[in-house]
C-alpha cells in the first residue's frame, strides 16, 4: 500500500511498531494505550509524543503531558507520595489528532471513553 492510500492509522501502526521496541501488545487497536498497554514509561513517552506531533504537523494544541503521565516524585519517600490518578492516551485519540489536526483534550478524551474516533 502506497501512503497516498493508507489510512491514518494503518499509518499510525506503522509509527508505533518503528518507534516502541517489542515486546509490545501484538494487536493493536484504537482503544490501546501508552502507558497501560505498550507499557511505555515517562520519559519514552515524552519522546514518542514529541516525534509523533512533529512527525504529523500536529498542534499542541492543550496537551498536558503531566495530565497523562504524572510525575513518580520522591521515590525515597512512597508513604507521603500522593498518587495521581493519569489519563488514558490510545492510539485512536492519537489518529483523531491527525485528523482534526490539533490536541484538543476534550473532544479526544470524550472519544476515548465512548470508543468513537470518527
Amino acid at each position: 500500500m502506497n501512503p497516498s492510500t493508507e489510512s491514518i492509522f494503518e499509518r499510525l501502526l506503522k509509527f508505533v511498531e518503528q518507534e516502541i521496541p517489542p515486546p509490545r501488545t501484538r494487536s493493536l487497536s484504537r482503544q490501546t494505550e501508552l502507558f497501560s498497554d505498550l507499557r511505555m514509561a515517562e520519559e519514552d513517552a515524552e519522546e514518542f509524543l514529541e516525534k509523533w506531533f512533529s512527525s504529523y504537523g500536529i498542534s499542541t494544541g492543550d496537551f498536558d503531558f503531566s495530565r497523562y503521565f504524572p510525575s513518580e516524585g520522591l521515590w525515597l519517600l512512597p508513604r507521603f507520595k500522593k498518587k495521581q490518578k493519569s489519563v488514558p492516551i490510545s492510539l485512536g485519540m492519537l489518529e483523531l489528532a491527525v485528523k482534526i489536526k490539533r490536541w484538543d483534550t476534550k473532544i479526544l478524551e470524550e472519544a476515548y471513553l465512548n470508543n468513537d474516533y470518527d
